[in-house]
């Protein structure tokens, strides 16, 4: 399995909001996603990023078509539009 971490930050929550809802739409379009939680932070600390996106794929086949999704390529043009920072980890877990 491939594990996709990504952490979101940006001085408008509002943004942060909508990228969240159009994410959620995700699961339901890209067959490839097998695991995806998504969550808004809760503390104030200022290490802390605003939202975590946790996705999972069968193999890096899987990541890429994700990756490379329409839809995927949809909500990453908004995310840029706002200017929203992101973070990236990707790893794989062995079962």
């Amino acid at each position: 399995m491939i594990k996709h971490i990504v952490f979101f930050k940006s001085d408008n929550r509002d943004n942060i909001k909508i990228i969240k809802k159009e994410l959620e739409k995700l699961p339901n379009i890209i067959s490839e996603i097998k695991i995806f939680e998504l969550d808004l932070n809760i503390t104030n600390s200022l290490r802390a990023w605003d939202m975590s996106l946790i996705s999972m794929f069968d193999d890096m086949q899987g990541l890429k078509s994700y990756a490379s999704n329409r839809h995927h390529q949809k909500v990453v043009s908004m995310i840029k539009e706002f200017g929203i920072e992101t973070c990236v980890v990707d790893s794989s877990s062995c079962k």
